[in-house]
């Protein structure tokens, strides 16, 4: 914990976690939903058909629970 505390905010390298990779919450951003690629194996072990990841948005705000969805055999995204 402390080593996050100590690293640079500007660290562009990639957290490789299994809970990094399930708990992801995205900025809301036009780069962030390009550079978006969701994991389609679930944790049981299966393979899903579609990724939904959060974006990470105020509580507050009218964008509260708007998602990221991603298909497995495009890759198209949608809102």
């Amino acid at each position: 914990m402390t080593d996050r505390i100590n690293q640079s905010k500007l660290d562009t390298k990639l957290i490789h976690d299994e809970t990094a990779q399930t708990n992801t919450r995205l900025k809301f951003t036009d780069y962030a939903t390009e550079r978006f690629q969701g994991s389609f194996i679930g944790k049981d072990g299966k393979i899903r058909s579609r990724v939904r990841a959060p974006y990470d948005v105020s509580k507050n705000s009218s964008l509260k629970g708007l998602k990221l969805c991603q298909f497995q055999k495009t890759k198209k995204k949608e809102t």
